[in-house]
């Protein structure tokens, strides 16, 4: 899908229909965290957005140059989206993982938007959404208390 004749407002539209608009409360949008009509759309049709991130140095270097395209998106297109914050995701406990949460904790910007619940690394997880297994279905009792958690923090800020 290119950009022009409106293509960017496909989505809102569709979400604003009455048959969608007064069935859902919440709906998701996942898009890849690169600058394209996908995102566009997404954004355009969103109140809130959460920025899902791996606690490694190239993902802390996206999540800035991602909030400064959405930025870009939300000046040129007059959005009223807000960031709901970073859940860290595929997290375990190592000096990568340590230094990624010293970063979002000395970071003004981040550090209040920092998600308490995240998602372990487990290749369980990987392997059964190739299967289409939700990680609530999963025996993993740690992620579905921590996707819980996440749900819950979702739902407090909104």
């Amino acid at each position: 899908m290119a950009t022009g004749d409106g293509r960017e407002n496909r989505l809102k539209n569709f979400l604003n229909q009455e048959q969608i608009a007064n069935n859902f409360d919440i709906i998701v949008i996942d898009t890849p965290p690169t600058p394209s009509i996908w995102m566009t759309s997404a954004l355009i049709a969103s109140d809130y957005y959460l920025i899902p991130v791996k606690p490694d140095p190239i993902s802390f270097t996206g999540i800035d140059l991602l909030r400064g395209i959405i930025n870009y998106k939300k000046e040129n297109y007059s959005l009223k989206i807000e960031c709901l914050g970073v859940v860290l995701t595929m997290t375990e406990d190592n000096l990568v993982y340590r230094q990624a949460i010293s970063f979002l904790n000395s970071s003004t910007y981040w550090k209040p938007l920092k998600f308490n619940g995240e998602i372990l690394k487990r290749t369980a997880v990987a392997r059964e959404q190739l299967q289409g297994v939700f990680i609530l279905d999963l025996a993993d009792e740690v992620n579905k208390i921590n996707l819980t958690k996440i749900t819950g923090e979702i739902l407090k800020k909104i």
